[in-house]
């Protein structure tokens, strides 16, 4: 029996020990990453070390424990440089201090957030995706965004309506088949289900994404041609002001029987001022466009737009952002839809043709972020649209919408995959006087979730599905 204790008292020493030098040969490493230009915390950064991996938190932070003294540490993060050291481990906590990223300046304009809303490399999407350069627009001096659809590789612009590929853009009475967003939000006249191009200010657009491939999963039924997602400028600690005047006039027709005007030319003119910038917690961009075609290449017609917007971003901490976003839109027309004849008339209307319309456009987007542990973000973004559509004839139309999305996404950086859900319904009311004053009521409700997962850093896998409910409630017809 004494010799069993003693065998029992060898064995437990033994076990101690073992456990006792596994505790002290463990080497705690603490380190926080960030931007080197900004000094701002790389939330969720990818860190291998070794053969194990592991994220850093909201802040930036990341703290592991490591077997081994020698440590090789690999450091990545969609749109930087890689970070790649070496380090020798000491007994005892190795603060890394913090860890600056550089910004890789070939692949940071090829992000994308649209095909799984979250960011990726563009060359790692499952669908094919084409994004406009940040300067483009600059480039281009472009006033309207139809005028850009065109410059846009595999888009056409049909008779006000987005194609891509080829594909069908509208479906007369159904709606949009290629889904344009507005900072990840449905950009669509709810009452009518096409985008109103006028209403979206060019003056802030810093990037476009264009999804060429059905997108349905993620975004409904108005995405089976693509999506066209116009993201806006972000603020910055170094304030961005920008003032733009321009002017056009029309030249005469070659043929001289269709010039209808004496003295000056047809003309319009206009403004553009933009304003952004981060201040202590706030993030502020707002813009003001002004435009005025006074005289129009088409006799009797003129056009009068005015476009106010502006976000605000209010960080409450590093991991909750609350944000209101508002566009505000008038504008004043007269036009004509059937020209006189094909020579003098040629841009003349007929009498019962000319139309006055005064359309007034109110958008305020409430929109909540919060980011939590280990990759995981609840996003709550709303819209309220309101459009007051006064067409003389009795051609009027009036209409409110609400949208809503709550959209939960959690990314498991150690195996390579993203999951993304949610639901959003729409809501709209419309008083239609062109269709005998009366109302119709629509509703549109969905649930989806995809999976992205990336196999052996070369196989990308996607996968979606989604649940969609649609009614109309209108007058009934016999």
């Amino acid at each position: 029996m004494k010799l069993k204790n003693t065998l029992y008292t060898f064995t437990f020493s033994v076990i101690i020990l073992f456990n006792s030098y596994n505790v002290f040969s463990q080497y705690k490493v603490t380190g926080q990453i960030v931007e080197k230009s900004t000094g701002t915390a790389l939330s969720f950064a990818n860190l291998k070390y070794n053969d194990n991996n592991t994220i850093s938190d909201i802040n930036g932070i990341f703290e592991f424990n490591s077997s081994s003294k020698e440590l090789s540490l690999e450091i990545t993060y969609l749109g930087f440089n890689k970070y790649l050291k070496s380090y020798n481990l000491t007994e005892g906590e190795n603060d890394l201090g913090k860890i600056e990223m550089t910004e890789d300046s070939k692949s940071l304009n090829e992000v994308t957030i649209t095909s799984g809303k979250f960011k990726r490399a563009i060359d790692e999407v499952t669908v094919s995706m084409e994004s406009l350069k940040p300067d483009f627009v600059e480039k281009n001096n472009t006033i309207n965004f139809e005028d850009l659809l065109e410059k846009i590789p595999g888009v056409s612009f049909v008779d006000g309506q987005a194609n891509i590929r080829g594909g069908s853009g509208f479906s007369y009475g159904a709606g949009s088949r290629v889904l344009v967003l507005y900072d990840n939000i449905p950009a669509l006249q709810f009452d009518s289900a096409f985008p109103n191009w006028s209403i979206i200010p060019t003056e802030t657009i810093e990037k476009v994404e264009v999804m060429k491939g059905a997108g349905s999963a993620l975004y409904g039924s108005s995405a089976m041609n693509g999506v066209i997602n116009i993201l806006s400028k972000y603020a910055k600690k170094t304030p961005y002001f920008k003032y733009k005047t321009h002017y056009t006039f029309y030249d005469a027709p070659s043929d001289p029987q269709k010039k209808w005007w004496s003295g000056m030319n047809p003309n319009k003119y206009g403004i553009t001022t933009v304003f952004a910038q981060k201040i202590k917690k706030w993030d502020i961009v707002s813009s003001l466009f002004l435009e005025d075609e006074p005289k129009g290449y088409m006799k009797d017609c003129y056009n009068q737009i005015g476009r106010v917007t502006a976000k605000f971003d209010y960080h409450v901490n590093d991991a909750l952002t609350i944000g209101l976003h508002t566009n505000l839109n008038a504008e004043s027309k007269v036009t004509f839809y059937y020209w006189l004849n094909d020579e003098e008339g040629a841009y003349v209307g007929t009498d019962d043709s000319y139309s006055y319309q005064s359309k007034k456009v109110a958008i305020v987007d409430p929109v909540v972020t919060y980011i939590g542990k280990k990759g995981i973000k609840h996003i709550l973004q709303s819209r309220i649209y309101y459009v007051s559509n006064y067409v003389d004839k009795n051609k009027s139309n009036y209409s409110v919408s609400g949208y809503g999305e709550y959209q939960f996404q959690k990314n498991f950086s150690d195996i390579d995959l993203v999951i993304t859900s949610g639901i959003e319904q729409t809501r709209s009311r419309t008083d239609a006087e062109l269709y005998g004053d009366t109302i119709f009521l629509a509703t549109n409700t969905g649930l989806y979730i995809q999976a992205e997962k990336k196999f052996f850093d070369k196989l990308n896998l996607s996968f979606g599905a989604r649940y969609e409910i649609n009614s109309v409630q209108g007058p009934k017809s016999h």
